[in-house]
């Protein structure tokens, strides 16, 4: 922008410049007398030159790529449960039929009854006095059912032995309901029918009548004596 301005009396003018970045004003006086020379050319007062401001950039080094993390092995897996110990019917029949005895028998009756069991080829099975059970191995491996029933019966022989009358071999308990021609396997079938729920009539004799089987239950149940 350019600005003038004329002060009377005093015989003096300005002349101001302002310019952008740089101002310079120029004022000339007049002789005594108060007069100005209109001729007489206005110097310029020396601008200097512009400063120039020069930024040098360094650019910043591109930032090192950080190495990937190794990877972490994931941690293995848990070690399995034992399993549980079990008897190996293929290798330890004898085990396996013992787990039975204790599965289908009474504490309380087999501690007063205590039998041994020994495995034999065939689907017969035999008690004989003093405690042996000779266990058909069809009996044994053809059903766990069967097998639990043919155990019971077995035992049964050996707890009339026990606690029969023993007035002939196998007698069962006196009291028992029974009137056939074999009175000793009948009770046998009723001691397995009562301690398994299962039923596998033995010699034809039929299964266990309802009297027969209650007589039977509640002497289990009653305990050694």
């Amino acid at each position: 922008m350019l600005r003038r301005s004329l002060i009377k009396g005093l015989g003096v003018w300005t002349l101001s410049a302002t310019l952008v970045g740089t101002a310079g004003v120029a004022t000339r006086a007049s002789e005594d007398a108060g007069t100005r020379d209109a001729t007489a050319p206005v110097t310029a007062p020396h601008r200097p030159a512009p400063l120039v401001t020069t930024t040098s950039t360094t650019a910043a080094p591109a930032p090192r790529p950080k190495a990937a993390p190794a990877p972490v092995a994931p941690p293995p897996p848990p070690a399995p449960e034992p399993a549980p110990s079990v008897v190996d019917v293929a290798t330890d029949a004898v085990g396996y039929a013992m787990s039975l005895v204790r599965a289908v028998v009474p504490a309380r009756w087999l501690a007063a009854v205590p039998v041994q069991i020994s495995v034999i080829p065939g689907n017969t099975s035999w008690s004989s006095y003093g405690g042996l059970i000779e266990l058909g191995d069809w009996h044994l491996f053809d059903k766990e059912s069967r097998a639990r029933f043919t155990i019971a019966h077995e035992w049964g022989h050996q707890a009339a032995w026990v606690f029969g009358p023993d007035t002939y071999d196998g007698e069962p308990p006196r009291g028992f309901p029974y009137g056939g021609p074999d009175p000793a396997e009948q009770w046998a079938d009723c001691v397995g029918q009562a301690l398994t729920g299962y039923s596998y009539p033995s010699h034809g004799l039929g299964g266990c009548s309802g009297d027969a089987l209650s007589f039977t239950s509640g002497w289990l149940a009653a305990g050694p004596r």
